[in-house]
């Protein structure tokens, strides 16, 4: 991850040598030497990211199936009367979709965490390098975002955990009708248990679009804001370009920078919310 990032990190500073000091002078020798660095640098960011991406992929379901293996161990010692009262639905949604989630927070969370607060610090170290004034107008949008967030996240919380029980629903509902389907037919009630299922869906269907609905207003805010940052940051450097007060090649290196922060911060807003949603 360290590797990826510095390598991408970059690229957009070499963009800003090649405008202001390979372009705009006329040094040709100097930009097939920058042009050269970029496509070296470009070729091992994507070697690393590869192997980033195959260490991650067999950590990641190690993991998952250490988490499973112990909870399968954790249900072999328990009473005959914890199954008496629990739906073996339940049950296998706990094993299969919960686990799932607990993995990929654990995994997904300590992998953004870390490749985000890499790029983000190296990021923010670049445009306070090319502009530090620029860089306060984008730093007073992210408290705005977590304060937005914040005053979010118990909505999220809820209709994520309203969700999962829709799922343990449908989980026992199968299991328990799926072994007594000859009892069903020769009481000829296949009707009453297809209506059944069909109330599941749509209550199922129903959480499900909350959930989208409760997760793109959340989204939304953060995003616009965002927005806006952008929207000054190309007012003002656009201002200070034609100006004289600042090369051109500086103010497209600090919109890429400016495009390249976007992703760490809203990981890591995103992480935030991430925990809730498995509790």
């Amino acid at each position: 991850s360290a590797a990826t990032s510095v390598l991408v990190l970059v690229q957009p500073y070499l963009t800003k040598l090649l405008i202001d000091d390979g372009l705009i002078p006329g040094d040709y020798r100097r930009v097939v030497t920058l042009v050269a660095l970029m496509f070296g640098l470009g070729l091992l960011a994507t070697l690393a990211s590869g192997v980033n991406r195959y260490c991650y992929t067999r950590v990641s379901g190690r993991i998952l199936f250490a988490l499973r293996e112990t909870v399968y161990r954790h249900l072999q010692t328990l009473s005959p009367a914890f199954y008496n009262r629990t739906r073996t639905g339940d049950v296998m949604s706990r094993l299969d979709g919960d686990v799932a989630e607990i993995q990929r927070f654990a995994v997904d969370s300590l992998f953004t965490a870390v490749s985000a607060l890499l790029g983000l610090v190296g990021t923010v170290g670049f445009m306070l390098l090319l502009s530090w004034r620029l860089t306060l107008v984008l730093l007073a949008v992210v408290p705005l975002q977590w304060v937005y967030l914040r005053y979010r996240r118990e909505r999220v919380q809820r209709r994520t955990r309203a969700l999962r029980e829709r799922s343990a629903d449908l989980s026992a509902f199968l299991v328990e009708t799926l072994p007594a389907m000859k009892f069903i037919q020769g009481a000829a009630t296949e009707a009453r248990e297809a209506g059944r299922l069909g109330g599941l869906n749509r209550r199922y269907l129903d959480n499900l679009l909350q959930l989208q609905l409760t997760q793109f207003a959340t989204s939304a805010v953060p995003s616009t804001l965002t927005s806006l940052a952008r929207t000054a940051v190309l007012l003002i450097g656009g201002y200070w370009v034609v100006s004289g007060d600042m090369a051109l090649g500086s103010l497209i290196a600090f919109v890429t920078y400016l495009g390249m922060a976007v992703g760490p911060v809203q990981g890591l807003l995103g992480l935030y919310m991430s925990l809730h949603r498995v509790q």
